[in-house]
């Protein structure tokens, strides 16, 4: 089963045309909002387990994702959560909902528009609270669905479907 990539310029045109529209869910009870924002949009910013660059990925994220701001930079570190997934970012690839004269709207999304694609055309993919098979469903997919592709960490892509957040294995 794998996630197929579609342009980048459509995805981008399709994410401005329809915003909304596969619903980008609301952050958790009152959390500060911030959003991803590296200089090089092709690069994606790893969540980290720790406040520090060796500590392992939890995945890797497309700027314009957006996550709650769990607390204060610890030594450029900023605590976050992404749906069910928490860990650390650099506080300089963040806008912060704090930050003066920027909105978070601001910020261009790279995050690709894909579509479902299993190899067993009778079987549904799964959409998973978190990145295991084990993992409570969300749902199941068909081929042709389209999801937004927020990052990926190994064999899981974190994504966006129907306006719930969760993984769908991506071999």
């Amino acid at each position: 089963m794998k996630i197929m990539r579609k342009r980048w310029i459509a995805a981008l045109l399709f994410l401005c045309l329809v915003g909304g529209a596969l619903g980008m869910p609301a952050l958790a009870g009152g959390a500060a909002a911030a959003v991803v924002n590296n200089p090089n949009p092709a690069d994606r910013l790893h969540l980290r387990a720790e406040p520090r660059t060796d500590a392992a990925s939890l995945g890797k994220y497309y700027n314009g994702v957006r996550l709650a701001n769990a607390g204060i930079s610890e030594g450029g570190w900023v605590p976050v959560s992404i749906g069910t997934l928490k860990g650390y970012m650099k506080q300089q690839f963040l806008m912060l909902a704090d930050t003066p004269g920027h909105s978070l709207s601001s910020v261009a999304s790279a995050m690709p528009i894909l579509e479902v694609s299993n190899p067993n055309m009778a079987a549904n993919l799964h959409l998973r609270e978190r990145p295991s098979a084990a993992s409570n469903s969300l749902g199941v997919y068909p081929n042709g669905t389209k999801v937004v592709l927020m990052g990926f960490g190994g064999e899981w892509a974190h994504v966006i479907v129907d306006g719930k957040m969760g993984f769908m294995l991506g071999r």
